[in-house]
């Protein structure tokens, strides 16, 4: 039997033999193959986004840590996350056993510098002005502002951010390389001539996008070949992956958001809780049982391709493992979370 993964020397790609059990989750998760690209891993995803937002680089190892234990085997992060520190520590996790993971980096938006004591400082900032979510936003929009590029999509940008990729995440190659909140006309045919030159040389296995709804709709349309790969927000409320047409291999975040306005609208409206509870059968209170119920939504609008989720709480992302495992719902319960989906959209921005 072939194996699913494989570890690059240079330019040679050498086949890792190794047991299906190598490979295999601890947990429940089954592995799938993604459409198109020919990669295994399992439909749970955990995203680094705000892996250091307000934890210490062995804090977010135990994080990581914590994830692999429960069986995740994919993980996403990106050049910008962390102001470019995030790929860094998921490169000193995965080092030891990047024979049993795929990794997804993002380029097209860097940190304009790396900011020494930044993250000690937005931590001591939060805890100053935590019931000030105005003042926090402000903070945080002039960081980001002070401290991040976009639109980096020339070759010689994609090439200089390919390479510090490989080396912070301390490895031979990517499994999938994505354009980072991308338009249309970024997708120029010099861009995918160096991106292919990078997957035949064994620098990356997959390439595509991650950016909104409607930008991904154009360019898959109009450059689809940038597309065969596909990550966008996608939830009850806002079911972006129905917009799309059959593509390669979809990985869809934003699950979870829904949940904050699920809990608001029903601990407001007594009559519209009791009707949640009767339809779905569950107590849509319960943030375990409402987990469980988002994730398991989420695989099967996805069921060929990897939800994302994150979190920075240990308990959480074993109780969303368990959750998207352990219990199952059935087809009406699903439907009928679909259509409370619905009955929300036009009251959720």
């Amino acid at each position: 039997m072939a194996p699913n993964l494989m570890t690059i020397r240079k330019i040679d790609i050498r086949w890792l033999h190794f047991s299906p059990e190598k490979f295999m989750p601890s947990a429940d998760l089954r592995l799938i193959n993604l459409p198109g690209i020919s990669i295994t891993t399992t439909p749970l995803g955990f995203g680094c986004s705000h892996l250091l937002s307000d934890k210490t680089f062995h804090q977010a190892h135990q994080i990581l840590q914590t994830a692999y234990d429960a069986g995740i085997r994919h993980f996403d992060v990106a050049r910008y996350y962390g102001n470019g520190y995030a790929e860094s520590v998921l490169g000193d996790f995965a080092r030891s056993r990047r024979d049993q993971i795929t990794i997804t980096t993002k380029f097209g938006m860097e940190p304009a510098r790396r900011i020494r004591g930044l993250g000690g400082a937005m931590r001591w900032a939060r805890r100053l002005l935590k019931d000030q979510a105005i003042v926090r936003r402000l903070i945080k929009r002039r960081v980001q502002a002070a401290t991040q590029k976009s639109g980096r999509f020339q070759v010689e940008a994609a090439r200089q951010s390919l390479e510090t990729s490989l080396r912070e995440l301390k490895t031979d190659f990517i499994d999938i390389y994505l354009l980072h909140e991308c338009d249309v006309s970024d997708c120029q045919p010099s861009l995918l001539d160096f991106i292919e030159s990078t997957r035949k040389a064994g620098k990356i296995r997959a390439f595509g996008i991650g950016t909104d709804i409607e930008k991904t709709r154009l360019i898959c349309n109009h450059a689809p070949e940038f597309a065969r790969v596909a990550q966008f927000h996608s939830s009850i409320i806002h079911p972006n992956i129905k917009k799309l047409p059959a593509i390669g291999a979809t990985l869809t975040t934003g699950s979870f958001w829904p949940a904050g306005p699920l809990r608001k609208r029903m601990e407001s409206d007594a009559v519209f809780a009791r009707r949640c509870r009767d339809s779905l059968g569950v107590d849509c209170l319960d943030p375990n049982q409402m987990a469980a119920l988002i994730l398991q939504q989420a695989m099967r609008a996805n069921p060929h391709g990897i939800v994302l989720f994150r979190s920075s709480r240990p308990q959480n992302i074993q109780a969303n493992v368990n959750g998207a495992t352990l219990r199952a719902f059935s087809d009406e319960q699903l439907d009928n979370f679909e259509a409370l989906g619905t009955q929300l959209s036009g009251s959720v921005d």
